[in-house]
């Protein structure tokens, strides 16, 4: 099997007998592909990719390695790249004004959006609750309308000094809630780092118990408490 860039017309001159044969194909095809860490099997029933009738040379190009990436996605159930850009326009942001709300790079964006970038599980999560759930976009623009000029938390700290705390240094009362949760599970407290408030009960970071209480203010649901 050889990589090469797509471009000319076929037929192509293969790279290992030399013959100018090489043409599309539909075929069934196995491959191996690493992400996140991990080795997937992917078996696609249609792939079309260049082909050697001579010496049965697979030419793998842009356009095949394009099918491979959207039939990762698939098996992962990550966003295709398509679904990620529709996604965003429909709420009216720019690449740039989603980068900064989730907080990664407007060229991470772009390269999702073109398929030349497979966002890792983690991000793919974190897309999906931004773009399903309005209370989140909403906590996540607080927080950045919540970053002073050297980049502190300065609304987020005086509130935090304020906030009647129990011993385990959560929030009672100033907390984040999202009243759509009744378990709070990681990855959502680990992905916003902030002490979360199911109905019923508060779920700290890492280390922190979770605290019963009776009452959750509903002003200060979309506050967030460091």
């Amino acid at each position: 099997m050889t990589r090469k860039q797509a471009a000319k017309p076929f037929p192509w001159r293969c790279p290992r007998c030399l013959g100018r044969e090489v043409r599309p194909v539909t075929i069934e095809h196995t491959s191996q592909v690493k992400h996140d860490g991990r080795l997937h099997e992917i078996t696609l029933r249609e792939l079309v990719v260049p082909k050697c009738p001579a010496c049965g040379e697979l030419v793998f190009c842009n356009d095949t390695e394009e099918q491979v990436s959207r039939a990762l996605r698939d098996k992962l159930g990550l966003l295709q790249p398509d679904a990620i850009r529709s996604r965003r326009k429909r709420l009216g942001l720019t690449q740039k004004a989603l980068a900064n709300c989730i907080g990664v790079a407007q060229e991470t964006i772009s390269r999702w959006e073109s398929g030349l970038l497979i966002q890792a599980r983690a991000m793919n999560t974190l897309l999906r609750v931004f773009f399903d759930f309005p209370d989140v976009r909403l906590a996540l623009g607080e927080g950045l309308k919540s970053l002073d000029l050297a980049g502190n938390l300065s609304d987020w700290a005086s509130m935090a000094q304020s906030a009647p705390v129990v011993s385990t240094g959560a929030f009672v009362d100033s907390v984040t809630c999202f009243p759509w949760m009744f378990d709070v599970q990681p990855p959502v407290t680990a992905m916003f780092e902030v002490p979360v408030a199911s109905q019923g009960s508060i779920a700290a970071e890492v280390g922190c118990e979770a605290t019963p209480t009776d009452r959750v203010s509903a002003e200060s649901s979309l506050r967030i408490a460091a």
